[in-house]
């Protein structure tokens, strides 16, 4: 125990400049005359080190150096473990009798994740389901999005736990009172033809251009009706791909954004949260290339991810549930990255998931060291005039995840204000001050399937749909 006996850093960045100077020191003892770059700050990383040092620190007032030794050798990591249930299916008995020794203390929420978390990795054989709630309670997420998954946590904690957890349905702020009124009127009436209605947006967009309202959300959403129905006479295949049907939805995200500080990567882009999250998961660095995903939404000239997005073709709508539960434990991955930027202020996020021309708005909470996801609500994506009544709700709640992402992108800008003023000098008065815990806050690892033990050889087809 010396080595974190002589740690006195109480903050992870602390405990990273520690340890800089440790190599430089060894660095300097090898190669004297060699000039080394100090690599990128990982705040999840360290975060996560500095969770392993606190608890030995703790370890060491209750117990012998022999008790941590069986504690130690006893503990064997849960993403080893996973990775050998996820490779074939098949543990070593060794393996199984050795989890199936492991106790936990306690009946608190953390205490039934572990629990239950230990059960799942002592069976033999586990059902696509069962691979699927390990994967979440291994990043301590709890999926209140799918029925089934939802019928599993509800065995596994109690009413009060839950509803401790999920707490009353929040009420976000969508469209202004004149904005709703108008669309509230305009898509309630039974239009008889294409014509008259586009007839009636064109009008109403007139008028607001010579009231100079452009930038007004009356016009930006009477601009999107607008678009919408023009392709409704564009028919949408069945067997569409999901590029088919996010090019029609980018649409309406370029002007509900409109004037949003944010950018929208699509296609190959990468979350760099995500990437932090996977080097937790024993990857090697030169295999650590991110999480694929659909669509990122960044703070604009920025590297911030605020949430990660898919557009899913409904022919893959069999593989919903493992594209599910990827999608929320990349944006837990994003969540902890804004959560340590702001210190703790951001701790929830909105994000999109559409199979085909249906899909929902959810919030990701992190409350307690859980993640919850809820649902906002659904969203649909009109390809005829039967369907327009029901687009209503569905652009107030674009409307609210706007709102929502306006307000984030403030605290964050705030807090980086801050965290750039508090470093321009070293202040040894606020040092005196003591330990903040909350400033300390460990966030859970985010579990992925380690790449290594996924096939090698898979169709180009299997890809996106497959990866988990």
């Amino acid at each position: 125990m010396e080595e974190y006996q002589g740690l006195e850093a109480t903050t992870a960045e602390a405990l990273n400049g520690v340890w800089y100077e440790r190599y430089k020191k060894q660095h300097m003892n090898i190669k004297a005359n060699t000039k080394i770059k100090k690599p990128k700050f990982n705040p999840i990383m360290w975060n996560s080190i500095m969770s392993k040092v606190l608890t030995r620190r703790a370890l060491y007032e209750v117990y012998t150096e022999g008790g941590l030794k069986v504690l130690v050798a006893a503990a064997q990591g849960a993403t080893q473990e996973a990775e050998r249930v996820f490779d074939i299916g098949k543990s070593k008995e060794s393996d199984l009798v050795l989890l199936s020794s492991l106790k936990v203390q306690g009946d608190g929420i953390e205490q039934r994740i572990h629990k239950q978390t230990i059960y799942l990795l002592s069976q033999v054989k586990m059902t696509d389901l069962e691979k699927e709630v390990l994967k979440l309670l291994l990043s301590k997420v709890i999926n209140c999005l799918d029925s089934t998954i939802y019928a599993k946590m509800a065995e596994l904690f109690s009413r009060g736990q839950l509803n401790y957890l999920i707490g009353k349905k929040q009420d976000f702020a969508g469209m202004d009172l004149m904005t709703f009124t108008t669309f509230n009127t305009l898509l309630n009436k039974d239009w008889d033809t294409v014509d008259n209605l586009l007839i009636e947006i064109q009008t109403q967009k007139l008028k607001l251009t010579k009231e100079k309202e452009r930038t007004s959300d009356s016009y930006k959403l009477l601009h999107v009706l607008e678009n919408l129905v023009e392709y409704f006479d564009i028919e949408i295949n069945p067997t569409a791909s999901e590029t088919t049907y996010y090019r029609r939805f980018a649409l309406i995200l370029d002007f509900v954004f409109k004037g949003l500080e944010v950018e929208m990567k699509d296609s190959e882009a990468v979350a760099e949260a995500t990437k932090m999250a996977m080097e937790q998961n024993s990857y090697d660095d030169t295999n650590s290339f991110g999480r694929k995903i659909d669509v990122l939404i960044n703070v604009k000239d920025t590297s911030t991810a605020l949430n990660s997005n898919e557009w899913k073709a409904v022919k893959t709508n069999h593989f919903k549930l493992k594209q599910q539960s990827k999608n929320i434990r990349s944006n837990c991955a994003i969540l902890n990255n804004l959560y340590i930027l702001t210190s703790g202020q951001v701790s929830s996020i909105m994000a999109l998931d559409m199979i085909g021309k249906i899909g929902y708005l959810y919030l990701l909470c992190f409350k307690k060291n859980v993640y919850t996801a809820t649902l906002v609500d659904a969203i649909l994506l009109p390809t005829n005039m039967t369907e327009l009544k029901a687009f209503k709700n569905s652009l107030n709640t674009l409307i609210k995840w706007r709102n929502f992402m306006r307000e984030q992108i403030k605290t964050i800008k705030t807090s980086t204000t801050v965290k750039d003023l508090s470093s321009a000098a070293h202040d040894i008065y606020g040092e005196e001050q003591g330990y903040n815990e909350e400033d300390n806050t460990v966030l859970p690892t985010i579990f992925f399937t380690p790449k290594n033990k996924r096939a090698q050889k898979r169709a180009y087809a299997e890809i996106d749909n497959h990866d988990d």
